[in-house]
């Protein structure tokens, strides 16, 4: 599963925010756990753990990306694995 948002206030808040009620809503432990990523902002990327187990990341798209494909507004995504879940 993936889920990708883009316009002038986007954070990293705002779609963690989603999969924490995802979770919720399925009853299952989520933690973010901080991780760097070449394609996502230093500081503002994770890495998804549901269950204890890695699933996914989160993070706010890095400039550069942005500019190879270019996107003139802030984008933020993330992506799951949910095939163990």
């Amino acid at each position: 599963m993936s889920a990708i948002t883009a316009n002038s206030k986007v954070s990293f808040t705002e779609m963690s925010s989603v999969i924490f009620t995802l979770c919720n809503i399925l009853g299952l432990h989520l933690e973010l756990k901080k991780k760097e990523t070449p394609f996502y902002i230093p500081g503002r990327a994770a890495e998804i753990i549901v269950n204890d187990k890695t699933v996914g990341h989160i993070g706010e798209i890095a400039p550069q990306v942005l500019k190879n494909f270019e996107y003139t507004m802030p984008v933020v995504s993330f992506e799951l694995d949910l095939t163990d879940l």
